[in-house]
């Protein structure tokens, strides 16, 4: 509260109508020269004004009216939110039945923020890089066979189907496959899809070194 009190309102992006309130308040004592201070009080400091401010905001949270003369946009928000999220589910749950299966074994529920949140120093292109391989878009000869871009979903080495699996883990122009570059830490056997669940750990810096380290082209 008191931080609202003291930034400027006018630049801030949650602009609290009772903030402004506040703020006149204070000017009108300004005016009529009073000097006040505002200071922030720990709860259950042993200061008497303080504690029974206290007790009556609890009891005003159990026996209060529920009537209110005022009910701002942003108390409004959070409840928006909370429904927003679960109609959003609940729409993902339907249409994983039917559309993007794949996707939805990776990402079962809508999460709170997306898995990229954490990787800030990430660059836009591998950012890109882990979406496209989270939903099967990759520059791999089964799916560019698919688009009919290529003749054949064969893998250059000729030895099987160009899968991302194959392209990661059993391709012999591959460096290093991705099972000798796991970290110890990773139980196997594994695969592609299971370690693409790690995304919202720091793994997701691992196969992106892979990945150069092999100049995978996706």
């Amino acid at each position: 509260m008191l931080q609202s009190i003291s930034s400027n309102p006018f630049r801030s992006k949650s602009k609290f109508p009772i903030i402004f309130e506040i703020k006149g308040a204070l000017y009108r004592c300004f005016c009529q020269g009073l000097n006040l201070k505002l200071a922030w009080l720990p709860s259950h400091s042993g200061i008497r004004d303080n504690e029974f401010v206290d007790s009556l905001a609890k009891q005003a949270s159990t026996s209060g009216t529920l009537m209110h003369h005022i009910t701002y946009t942003h108390d409004l928000i959070s409840l928006a939110k909370i429904h927003q999220m679960a109609d959003w589910n609940s729409l993902w749950k339907k249409t994983q039945k039917s559309i993007g299966k794949y996707y939805a074994e990776l990402q079962p529920d809508i999460p709170s923020k997306p898995w990229f949140f954490k990787f800030r120093n990430g660059s836009k292109h591998s950012t890109s890089v882990i979406c496209r391989i989270r939903l099967g878009h990759t520059c791999t000869p089964v799916f560019l066979a698919k688009l009919r871009i290529k003749d054949s979903s064969i893998c250059e080495c000729g030895l099987d189907e160009g899968t991302i699996d194959h392209k990661f883990f059993n391709c012999p122009n591959l460096s290093v496959s991705l099972y000798d570059y796991l970290p110890n830490n990773i139980p196997r056997p594994v695969n592609l899809k299971s370690l693409l669940n790690l995304v919202f750990t720091p793994f997701v810096q691992t196969l992106l070194d892979f990945i150069s380290i092999n100049n995978i082209k996706l």
